[in-house]
């Protein structure tokens, strides 16, 4: 028996974009490592790697922590996690 079309497109609903999930980890992380605050906006996905928009003087601080930024977020998100932070 064939499922009516709404009830297929329900499980979508609540679907949550991988990206999405990246980007919230990310954030997370690097305010309980860094202190630092990043907004949503500023930062974008490519191919499994990290784009951060913001000041030099924070990407100075997040990229002298990349190594231990990308190893928590590995830890959280497994092999979904970024590979690089830029």
């Amino acid at each position: 028996m064939a499922l009516p079309i709404i009830d297929f497109l329900k499980k979508f609903k609540t679907f949550v974009p991988q990206e999405k999930i990246m980007r919230d980890e990310l954030i997370r992380v690097v305010k309980e490592e860094t202190g630092i605050l990043l907004s949503k906006e500023n930062i974008s996905f490519h191919n499994n790697m990290v784009f951060i928009n913001t000041s030099p003087t924070i990407k100075n601080e997040l990229f002298m922590r990349k190594k231990h930024l990308l190893s928590e977020m590995k830890k959280k998100m497994g092999d979904t996690a970024p590979h690089d932070i830029r």
